[in-house]
């Protein structure tokens, strides 16, 4: 009888241990989708876009993270771009893209324009749209879940 209770004991620390051990773990290592940078056709300089809102699952484990509007975000820096430039982003075993530009006046949404998106090639592409500054939105999916990016460019003549 005493041997049983010392297996069981034993068992119950080591399931224990692992348990603690996974969660220190993932609170370390963070779950959530990468970082996405942006890298024009023409040349090799990477642009970090701003993560949204995502829906995550990594190894049993699942994180949602709200967050502020694209609009609200306060870009530090835009990408100077041409209209029908390609910008590349990272390939993270993507399973579905969407892209728009949103359109606005006094920080409020008027209009959402759908972006050309190439799922195959890692790309979206600039729309030809008058030029100014504009805000991109990029919705991503993969096996892990959902996340959005956003950044500024502005689109010279």
């Amino acid at each position: 009888m005493k041997k049983v209770f010392k297996i069981l004991i034993v068992a119950l620390i080591v399931f224990c241990t692992i348990l603690i051990g996974r969660k220190i773990y993932y609170a370390k290592v963070g779950i959530g989708p990468e970082e996405l940078y942006l890298s024009k056709q023409s040349s090799k300089e990477e642009f970090k876009m701003n993560k949204g809102a995502y829906q995550w699952d990594d190894k049993g484990m699942q994180v949602i993270a709200d967050s502020i509007s694209p609009l609200e975000i306060h870009f530090i820096n835009s990408i100077e771009v041409s209209s029908n430039d390609k910008l590349y982003f990272n390939d993270y075993g993507w399973t579905m893209v969407n892209a728009f530009v949103i359109l606005q006046q006094d920080k409020k949404e008027i209009a959402r324009i759908p972006i050309e998106t190439n799922l195959e090639e890692n790309y979206i592409v600039v729309p030809d749209i008058v030029a100014g500054e504009y805000i991109i939105q990029i919705n991503l999916e993969s096996e892990n879940g959902k996340v959005w990016y956003a950044t500024k460019i502005n689109i010279t003549e």
